[in-house]
């Protein structure tokens, strides 16, 4: 029997075909179900889920006054596993990494309270381990931590990895008690962060989206992943990663990263030798030390930036899910003209099962 957070209780096998055959039939009408590929190729390292008890957290917050994100709700309105199985299936996907997506848990301090996000951390963390359980090989986790509390954290970091066996932790860009306040690079979360290099852990990390005029899409990506490289002042050295045995994962192919990063460390043809090794050592570690996802940037534009910098051993297929629509996305990255067929076969799957081993049984 197959049970989940909406207390409905029914065979598994028997749900599953029925969810999928509606979800195929009625959920994904205009979807071009030719552009498919072969079934059970590809990894999304990229996708989302949402536990009621998550939804129900929100809708809270959003009754306080916390700003509420309806798209992100729209988007879950009808979402289930099976769903996701469901789709996965029509775009030709393997295996599907699960995520909890912005704005996370915590809802800031006027909105939350620290032993809510814990429990809060620990309901989606099992939930996502369930799915895991009752559909074997079609999904991962990342899972959420009770940031920015470190010592719930900690704690939550090694239920996590130890018992439920979850694949990596999965965080936001910042967390701070203003918009793009405490980067992960922030001292405030360095017992975490050491703990996870400590583990050799993968961090996969998602912008935390701000509904206010000052938001800037990808912006937050490539603040964060700088907050994560050492900058030592001039003349002292060259930078270098902070937790050089984490492996972190930066969404959206590292926001804006691909397009601002010549400028933003130092104007081409006019820098000094100390400036131009910064530089050089700063992309070293972007291209050694992070990788990236394609999820929402899957197209000739934004990958065509992110090739000129980034060798497709670190980057990642993903989608976003269900906040895109998975097929579109596939057909998008692949039909993009900027990969060869040995890249698309990498970024695809094996990079992913590269990363993550017991995938590939």
């Amino acid at each position: 029997m197959e049970v989940y957070g909406c207390g409905c209780a029914v065979p598994r096998r028997g749900f599953l075909k029925g969810a999928a055959a509606l979800a195929a039939s009625a959920i994904l009408p205009d979807m071009d179900v030719q552009a498919q590929a072969p079934a059970g190729r590809r990894v999304d390292i990229h996708s989302h889920f949402a536990p009621p008890q998550w939804l129900t957290a929100m809708n809270k917050a959003a009754e306080q006054g916390a700003p509420r994100n309806n798209p992100l709700f729209n988007a879950f309105k009808d979402w289930t596993p099976a769903t996701s199985v469901a789709v996965m299936d029509q775009a030709g996907v393997a295996t599907s990494m699960l995520s909890i997506t912005t704005p996370g848990i915590w809802f800031f301090s006027k909105y939350s309270k620290t032993e809510e996000t814990r429990r809060l951390a620990r309901d989606c963390n099992e939930y996502a381990a369930k799915m895991v359980r009752d559909y074997p090989g079609r999904f991962g986790v990342f899972a959420v931590l009770p940031m920015p509390d470190v010592e719930g954290s900690l704690k939550e970091t090694e239920y996590a990895l130890d018992t439920l066996k979850a694949d990596g932790i999965g965080m936001l860009t910042h967390y701070g008690e203003e918009y793009g306040d405490r980067l992960l690079g922030d001292l405030m979360f360095k017992p975490v962060f050491d703990e996870l290099n400590r583990r050799k852990a993968i961090v996969y990390v998602h912008r935390k989206i701000y509904w206010g005029q000052y938001e800037v899409f990808g912006w937050d990506h490539y603040r964060t992943t700088l907050s994560l490289i050492s900058t030592p002042g001039r003349d002292q050295g060259i930078p270098s990663a902070k937790y050089p045995d984490i492996r972190f994962i930066i969404s959206h192919s590292g926001g804006l990263m691909p397009f601002v990063f010549m400028r933003s460390i130092a104007p081409e043809g006019a820098e000094t030798k100390h400036e131009t090794d910064t530089r050089n050592a700063t992309l070293a570690v972007l291209k050694q030390d992070f990788r990236y996802d394609t999820a929402h940037s899957n197209n000739n534009y934004t990958q065509t930036a992110l090739k000129k910098l980034i060798p497709a051993s670190q980057i990642l297929f993903g989608t976003d899910y269900p906040l895109t629509r998975t097929v579109q996305e596939v057909t998008g990255f692949e039909s993009s003209g900027v990969w060869n067929p040995d890249e698309l076969r990498r970024i695809t799957r094996e990079n992913a099962l590269n990363l993550i081993p017991r995938l590939k049984s």
